[in-house]
């Protein structure tokens, strides 16, 4: 009997696959356990459309990432910090993942958590961030740090 997968199975395959088992099996357990669906002309046409929508939601978001990424490669982020060693340019403080994600907010960007890698920036000068947007595409932030003379 052939069936539609719905959710991942271990010994069977990945959610949405098509899989052929024996009618005892489909219906005492997988059935039973929503774990897939006959498969039915009804059935086969339903998992395509889901198919072709995942599809189009996933090209959207890439776009809307790359939007994004453009946007956000013009932003120059610039902090001042007093230096603690002048010879080496390190300062008092860092500058941390939190505190660009609060400046990046004050731009009017607001993105999520986990965009950015550990970030502890503590020398004056030029650095850059990667943000890591949706899938395959990252964004390459500009972050200045220079010393604050208390004026």
């Amino acid at each position: 009997m052939k069936v539609i997968l719905t959710k991942d199975h271990k010994d069977l395959g990945k959610a949405k696959s098509i899989v052929e088992v024996s009618p005892g099996y489909a219906q005492n357990f997988l059935f039973k356990n929503k774990l897939a669906v006959p498969y039915t002309k009804e059935n086969q046409r339903k998992l395509e459309q889901q198919l072709i929508k995942e599809i189009e939601d996933h090209k959207q978001k890439v776009l809307d990432s790359q939007k994004l990424k453009a946007e956000l490669e013009k932003v120059e982020l610039v902090y001042k910090l007093k230096v603690a060693h002048v010879e080496t340019g390190e300062t008092h403080h860092s500058i941390t993942a939190k505190q660009i994600m609060k400046s990046l907010a004050d731009h009017g960007f607001h993105l999520e958590k986990h965009t950015f890698e550990k970030v502890f920036l503590k020398t004056v000068g030029p650095h850059y961030v990667q943000a890591k947007l949706f899938g395959d595409v990252e964004a390459r932030l500009e972050v200045v740090i220079k010393e604050d003379d208390g004026k």
